[in-house]
């Protein structure tokens, strides 16, 4: 049996094997995840074509992360895309020195980012008189840029 973890409001079960690719968008949610699953006793790599897992996680919060994630036995594989998925297995190509391996794998679990949810403001519209957005109904980022929005509505008023 597998782990039901919770992914686009649907349960999913995983297999032993995890690899999780981190589209550099969502680094919270695909540590969170890694650290989820292998609490549970899966086998989880993450996998990225940036520099290093959680480059959008603050430098401050990245050390405690890291140590969590070793201590739970995650492996962590930067500089690294994507090239192919096979039945059970996973095609990866190094960066800059394109060698090739291939990673047996029984999930892959996409960590690729959020979209926006506006439907707050469209149902808003036209409704009241002065409207702003703000944070993620414009578009998902980090809370520093959603305060800094809404400072910026708040000084219009």
């Amino acid at each position: 049996g597998g782990t039901k973890i919770l992914a686009g409001g649907q349960t999913v079960r995983t297999g032993d094997r995890v690899i999780i690719v981190d589209g550099g968008e969502a680094s919270w949610q695909c540590c969170s995840t890694a650290e989820a699953l292998a609490a549970q006793g899966k086998k989880v790599e993450i996998i990225t074509s940036q520099y290093y897992v959680g480059l959008d996680i603050p430098t401050f919060s990245q050390r405690p992360l890291y140590e969590r994630l070793a201590r739970a036995g995650v492996v962590l594989t930067p500089l690294t895309d994507v090239k192919e998925v096979r039945e059970g297995t996973l095609v990866c190509v190094k960066r800059f020195t394109g060698e090739e391996t291939v990673k047996p794998v029984d999930t892959i679990v996409a960590s690729m980012g959020n979209r926006a949810n506006d439907a707050l403001h469209k149902s808003l519209k036209g409704v009241v008189a002065e409207l702003y957005l703000a944070g993620d109904c414009l578009a998902p980022r980090k809370a520093s840029e959603a305060i800094r929005e809404g400072h910026l509505a708040a000084r219009q008023l």
